[in-house]
């Protein structure tokens, strides 16, 4: 039960098994209530968001360099990691797949248990603004063990456009969570710009973001993935690590990758013969009857259907199917090994 106590300074907080915080309208106003130790049980679609939001989080950690200078401080609204987390949230660059497929959903155990995080990489968004771009690509010298940016000349100088203008180059690898930023040249120049790799970070899995900035402004453009490392390589480690799997990614990854293509291959022609069914049926069906379900289909699409999945986006299928592989493959392995312990323990 809440309780109000007026005449009270600013304070907030717990005591003993109180809780504390002020009156949101009232001043000199406090409310006060019981602690409660209740916690909300999450349906599996909202689990799945949770932990795709929290890998996010987790990710923004690593890239905090790259989305304080993409999402800079304009005294507004939110800047910098809260910022990245928002717009790859919206945009789904990120989904969660289950560590161990064959097991139900359980609600009282927590999420990062149950499910791990992947995400697009090509996609991942580290600038947003109307500022236009200025043409930066990125080369991987895998000898020498370095990238080089180059930038072209922007000739067409303007209001929207000024010669002082910026480029910055991000390289990350998720694998060993490396990250740079460097300040490239100005709209009006053109050049290449070396950025040397240190030891430990998996050429494979590099990624190269650029954007533009606005100097002493808050102005940026959107952000572009110009070098694009290897995305299923960094998803199908985190799963192996996450399940436990005693593979080699390096060894197996081709092998996985055939047979992704070919279960990706089967349900995208089981969507589309479904689809051609439905045609079918629709002008197979008399005018009226028609009608009368499109009113249905009416009515149904009138009514709010929380909880109701949305469809897949390429990536994320792409790792629910790696995901139930590898369960698939866990599960062989672990009845390898029993049968093995079986023999081995007839043969004392």
């Amino acid at each position: 039960m809440k309780k109000r106590l007026s005449g009270c300074t600013y304070a907030s907080g717990s005591f003993d098994d109180q809780v504390f915080y002020p009156h949101p309208f009232e001043r000199l106003t406090m409310i006060t209530r019981a602690k409660t130790n209740k916690k909300s049980l999450l349906v599996e679609n909202v689990a799945e968001n949770d932990a795709a939001f929290g890998g996010l989080g987790r990710e923004g950690g690593y890239l905090l360099p790259a989305s304080r200078a993409g999402f800079p401080d304009n005294g507004k609204e939110a800047c910098g990691h809260a910022k990245f987390v928002g717009f790859n949230s919206v945009a789904g660059v990120a989904t969660a797949v289950k560590i161990d497929p064959t097991k139900e959903y359980n609600p009282k155990v927590k999420v990062n248990l149950q499910y791990t995080y992947l995400v697009d990489y090509q996609k991942m968004i580290l600038a947003t603004g109307n500022l236009p771009g200025i043409t930066v690509t990125a080369t991987l010298d895998e000898e020498g063990r370095s990238v080089m940016f180059t930038q072209e000349k922007d000739s067409l100088l303007g209001s929207d456009r000024l010669p002082d203008d910026f480029a910055r180059g991000v390289l990350y690898d998720p694998t060993s969570h490396f990250c740079s930023v460097t300040k490239l040249r100005d709209r009006s120049e053109e050049g290449s710009t070396s950025v040397s790799l240190p030891e430990g970070v998996n050429l494979d899995t590099l990624f190269a973001y650029a954007f533009t900035c606005r100097v002493k402004g808050k102005k940026t453009s959107n952000s572009v993935c110009i070098l694009e490392g290897d995305s299923n390589r960094v998803a199908v480690s985190r799963m192996v690590k996450d399940m436990k799997l005693r593979i080699s990614v390096n060894k197996s990854l081709d092998k996985l990758n055939a047979l992704v293509d070919q279960e990706l291959e089967a349900r995208a022609a089981a969507r589309g013969k479904e689809r051609e069914e439905a045609a079918k049926a629709v002008m197979s069906t008399p005018a009226s009857e028609r009608n009368r379900q499109l009113d249905d289909l009416l009515d149904d699409l009138c009514e709010d259907t929380p909880g109701e999945e949305a469809e897949m986006t390429p990536f994320a299928e792409r790792m629910h199917v790696y995901g139930e592989l590898l369960g698939e493959l866990k599960q062989r392995q672990k009845k390898k090994a029993q049968e093995a312990a079986a023999i081995r323990k007839a043969k004392r």
